[in-house]
């Protein structure tokens, strides 16, 4: 919107003020649900209508929730639930976001739906979310110490 009123070498504060007077799906536009009123923009409009109404609020607030119920119906139809995961799970997660996938091991719940405290095999605790985690087949690592790492490396040589 702001692009096409640049590349027409019109103004974008009307460009805003028309986005802002357009209704929206079952609602009055965002203009009128601040102020009571419809903005003063240049398509002609009567006198009468840029007054202050008094519209229910309790209305405007049962659409509003109407509409979030569709929203979360239809999102609901596709998305499933992630199973829980119980202490001592393999898993593997997500250092960061779009990072890469590390093995690790699930120590506890925590108190927080869908968060997990892990520990990887190096001995690093991280708290993750359920979506960040996904549970692999196979056995719990072992988790060796340093000194333990040391000691086998000594008697080897």
């Amino acid at each position: 919107m702001l692009s096409k009123s640049k590349q027409d070498e019109k103004d974008p504060y009307i460009a805003m003020l028309k986005y802002r007077n357009t209704p929206l799906e079952n609602l009055d536009s965002p203009a009128q649900l601040l102020m009571n009123r419809i903005l003063r923009i240049t398509v002609p409009t009567i006198k009468n209508r840029l007054k202050s109404k008094c519209d229910n609020l309790k209305n405007t607030q049962t659409k509003m929730k109407q509409q979030k119920m569709i929203q979360k119906q239809y999102y609901d139809k596709s998305s499933k639930s992630l199973p829980e995961l119980q202490p001592n799970d393999t898993i593997r997660f997500q250092h960061k976001l779009k990072g890469k996938w590390d093995q690790g091991t699930v120590v506890k719940n925590k108190n927080t739906p869908n968060s997990y405290v892990i520990e990887t095999p190096e001995g690093q605790i991280f708290k993750r979310n359920r979506k960040h985690l996904m549970k692999t087949k196979g056995h719990k690592i072992e988790q060796t110490s340093l000194e333990e790492q040391m000691k086998t490396i000594t008697t080897t040589i």
